[in-house]
Order: C-alpha cells, then sequence, then structure tokens
C-alpha cells in the first residue's frame, strides 16, 4: 500500500468523516436484537405499570335530573277569585341551592360522610393514608366542610331561564351521584313548598290559637251563666219564745227549680268542637279530590275541544265528585243539634211565678233557723249580661273554626296544584358507564408508546456502558481510521 492510499484511508475514515444516521439505526436494531430479552421486559414493565395506574385512577360517574317548569295558573283555575303572586322560579337558583345552609343539610342527607368511607377509590385510599389527610383524621366540623367544598364543585344546576332545571352531579361512585342528584332535587321542591305555604301555616296556627282562646271563653262564659243563675238565700231568724207566742203562718216565696235546657257541664262545648274536627276530616278529602278532577280537567281543555269525549266524561266525574258524601250530611245534623242546644240555653223560657211554702210555729216553741238552701234564678241583669257574653264566645269560636277549616282548604289546595306545576322529564338513574376517562386513558397509552421507545433504548445503551466497539461509527467518533468491516457469525455477535 503506498503512502497516497494510506493519506485517502485516513481522509475516508478520520475525524471528519461524517456519520450517517442509518448506521445509528442499525446499530440500535443490532443491539436490540442482541438484547431481546432485556428490551422485552423493560416494555412490559412500564406498559403494565402504565395501565395498572390508568385503570386504578378513580372514574367520574356523571347523572342527571331534568325538571320542566310549567305555568303558574292552576289556581286561578280552581279558585279565580284567589290572586296568585307570580314568582319567577328561576331568580336566583344557584345562590338558592349552593348556599351554606343548603349544602350542609344536602350532605347530611345523602350521607355523603358515610358513602365517602365506604366507597373511596382504592388509590384515593392509598394517597390519603400516604398524605396523613384522610377525613377520618379530621374532626367532624372540617370533614362536614370539606364534604361541602367537595359537593359545591361537582354538583351543576343549569337552566334556559324559561322551562327547564336540570341537576348535575359527577362523583366517583355512580349510587352516591345518583343520590346527590335525588337529594337536591327533593329539597329544591320541599323548599319551594314551604316557600309557598309557610304564610298559611303561620296563619293557621294564629287561628288555632284563637280558636282554641275563644273555646276556652266559652266555657268560662258557661261556668259565669250557670253560677248566676244560683242564688243561696240568707238564714232566717229565730222565732220569739214567750207565752203570749201565738202559731203563726210564715208565707217563704221561691222561684220553682227548673232545668234549663243546656246542660251545665262544658263538655258540650268540647263536643261540639269534636264534631267539627270529624266534619273538617271528611270534608277535606272530599274537596281536594274535586280539586284534582278540576285541575285534570284544565289540563285537558287546553289539549281537546269542549265536545271531546275525555272533555264530557271529565265534566260527569266533576259532578258525580261533587255530590258530598253521606257521613257529611250527618255530622252537620248532629253539629246543628248541638248548636241549638246552646242557643236554647241562652234563650231559656223563664217562670215569673213563685211556689209558696209555709212553715207554722207553735207560740211556746221557740222555732230552730230553717235553711232553705241554693235555689236558680230564672231571669236577672247579671245571667242576661253574663247570656250576651257567651253568645258573643260562641259566634267567635264559630268564625275562628269556619276560619280554621277555610285554611285548612287553602294549604291542600295549594299542595295539589303545586305537584302539577313541575314535571319531571328525565328522572335519576345510577349510571352504568363512566365518563371518557381522558387521563386514565393518556396514561395507559403514554406508558405503552414509553416502554417501546425505552426497549428499543435500553439494548444499545447497555452496550455503550460496556465500552465495547461493535459499529463502524463508533470507530469514527473516536477519529481512527476504519480499516475495515469483517461480519461475524451470527451468534458471535459483529
Amino acid at each position: 500500500m503506498t503512502d497516497d492510499d494510506l493519506d485517502l484511508d485516513e481522509q475516508d475514515g478520520g475525524e471528519g468523516s461524517p456519520i450517517h444516521p442509518l448506521e445509528i439505526a442499525a446499530f440500535v436494531l443490532s443491539a436490540t436484537r442482541r438484547r431481546w430479552w432485556l428490551a422485552a421486559l423493560v416494555f412490559l414493565s412500564v406498559a403494565a405499570l402504565g395501565i395498572t395506574a390508568g385503570v386504578l385512577l378513580p372514574k367520574k360517574y356523571e347523572t342527571l335530573s331534568r325538571v320542566l317548569v310549567g305555568e303558574g295558573a292552576f289556581m286561578v283555575h280552581v279558585n279565580p277569585e284567589r290572586k296568585v303572586p307570580r314568582v319567577d322560579e328561576f331568580r336566583g337558583l344557584q345562590e338558592r341551592i349552593f348556599r351554606q345552609e343548603n349544602l350542609r343539610e344536602i350532605v347530611r342527607e345523602a350521607e355523603l360522610e358515610r358513602l365517602w368511607t365506604e366507597r373511596r377509590p382504592t388509590l384515593l385510599r392509598f394517597k390519603d393514608w400516604l398524605l396523613r389527610n384522610g377525613l377520618d383524621r379530621q374532626d367532624e366540623r372540617t370533614r362536614i366542610r370539606t364534604l361541602m367544598a367537595t359537593l359545591g364543585q361537582r354538583l351543576v344546576v343549569e337552566t334556559d331561564h324559561s322551562t327547564t332545571i336540570t341537576f348535575k352531579a359527577m362523583w366517583s361512585d355512580p349510587e352516591t351521584a345518583a343520590r346527590i342528584v335525588e337529594v337536591t332535587r327533593d329539597r329544591f321542591f320541599q323548599e319551594r313548598l314551604d316557600g309557598e305555604l309557610d304564610v298559611l301555616r303561620e296563619a293557621l296556627k294564629i287561628q288555632e290559637e284563637q280558636a282554641k282562646a275563644a273555646a276556652r271563653d266559652v266555657d268560662r262564659f258557661l261556668k259565669r251563666v250557670e253560677k248566676a243563675s244560683w242564688y243561696e238565700p240568707p238564714t232566717p231568724e229565730p222565732t220569739p219564745s214567750g207565752a203570749d207566742a201565738k202559731p203563726r203562718v210564715v208565707e217563704v216565696v221561691s222561684p220553682v227549680r227548673t232545668e234549663v235546657k243546656l246542660e251545665p257541664d262544658p263538655l258540650l262545648v268540647g263536643k261540639l268542637e269534636k264534631v267539627r274536627q270529624r266534619i273538617r276530616e271528611t270534608k277535606e278529602p272530599w274537596q281536594r279530590r274535586l280539586t284534582e278532577l278540576k285541575l285534570q280537567l284544565t289540563d285537558l281543555s287546553a289539549t281537546y275541544a269542549e265536545k271531546h269525549p275525555l272533555i264530557i266524561h271529565q265534566k260527569a266525574r266533576i259532578e258525580e265528585a261533587s255530590v258530598p258524601p253521606p257521613e257529611l250530611d250527618a255530622l252537620k245534623a248532629e253539629e246543628s243539634e248541638l248548636l241549638a242546644k246552646i242557643e236554647a240555653f241562652s234563650k231559656a223560657p223563664t217562670d215569673e211565678g213563685g211556689a209558696k211554702r209555709t212553715v207554722r210555729v207553735n207560740a211556746p216553741e221557740v222555732a230552730a233557723p230553717t235553711k232553705t238552701g241554693p235555689v236558680r234564678i230564672e231571669q236577672s241583669a247579671a245571667i242576661s249580661a253574663e247570656q250576651a257574653k257567651l253568645i258573643t264566645a260562641i259566634n267567635k269560636y264559630n268564625e275562628l273554626s269556619e276560619r280554621v277549616a277555610s285554611t285548612h282548604l287553602e294549604i291542600a289546595t295549594a299542595e295539589t296544584a303545586f305537584k302539577h306545576r313541575y314535571l319531571v322529564t328525565v328522572d335519576v338513574e345510577v349510571p352504568v358507564a363512566p365518563l371518557k376517562p381522558k387521563l386514565p386513558l393518556f396514561i395507559g397509552l403514554g406508558s405503552v408508546v414509553f416502554g417501546f421507545l425505552l426497549s428499543l433504548a435500553i439494548g444499545p445503551l447497555v452496550e455503550l456502558l460496556r465500552g465495547r466497539l461493535l459499529a463502524p461509527w463508533q470507530v469514527k467518533t473516536l477519529g481512527l481510521p476504519l480499516l475495515g468491516d469483517v461480519p461475524m457469525e451470527r451468534s458471535g455477535g459483529r
């Protein structure tokens, strides 16, 4: 070999010779083939670890309930004279649902504290144990506040401000998500109903207290009338003794003791109150049923014509239901009879005459004082005044009883109308499939890709760390001339 050939070889294989990327790729593939078991082990380990992490990551389940808000004109159809205030169902909806007191009640009614402990995912349990910040390490107040904060983030209330309200919840447990939505929706209904009936209920309490006070006044005035109807006459003086004393006749005039039609027992008024209570208990279901039929007729009238068979049939049902129950007439007759007894007492006829009683006394003897006992006075100014007060108290009690019955009917009608205002178009269901798991899917696919790349790099990395020159490009990186490339047997490598 001449000097020119050596110079040419040094120029071709020296420090300035470029390294082709295909040479590196060939080296990587050959190193991977030589250590295929190591590459496979790395790939399977990384992929399995990533897929396991993706599977163990908590999934998110979402469920919802949609409510259709109807028009508030049902009460107007049932009672046209009643002025129903117009309520904006959507105003301040978010503030009412997410206020602290409401969230606290949702946590309590949905039993989130118990469900959180029982159904928390395994990976999150491990995280709580590792960080030592689980709910079991917190006091009760902190646990409730933590659950309230989490609930405020996972609960969603949407509305189109015209017809529908949607309640959504996203949770790591499907049954808990369904429970949260159900409790939130039911609390919304209950608070809305309470807001409409609170005034009527407070008025009913006041009226019932006034009716009880009026009943006590009736008892009190009844006792006063009875007390004023009896008179205790004074004891007569002894007859003087002496020889000249002659028999004489003493005439005592006292009214005849007559019995009034009203018994003095105040339980009569209590019996009247019980009869009226039975009247209300009989009357309210009948009127509630009649109200429901009228509401159904209103719904049908909005869809069908006046002479449609459904309209005619519904009117016939209303006419049939308008007949009062038979027991109601009997109770009213009993009520009238009791009222007649009370009125008869206040207007009982009196006997102006009196029964004469004669007592004869012998002159030689001294007549002992004779105690005649109490006598009934049928009419006097005091009795008339007390009877007038009694009649006034009875009339007041009757008026208050009617107002109490009317308020009961008003509350029952409002409750019936409330049922027709909201329609649950989409009910709560326990979700079967979770939401699309973006993060677990990303972790699983990423671990597969990363494991594949790492398996390709692990073989060449081991070869480089061992310091063996197995490829021409390694000689070029050292600045040495490449004299030749000798292929080796497959079993012996290169």
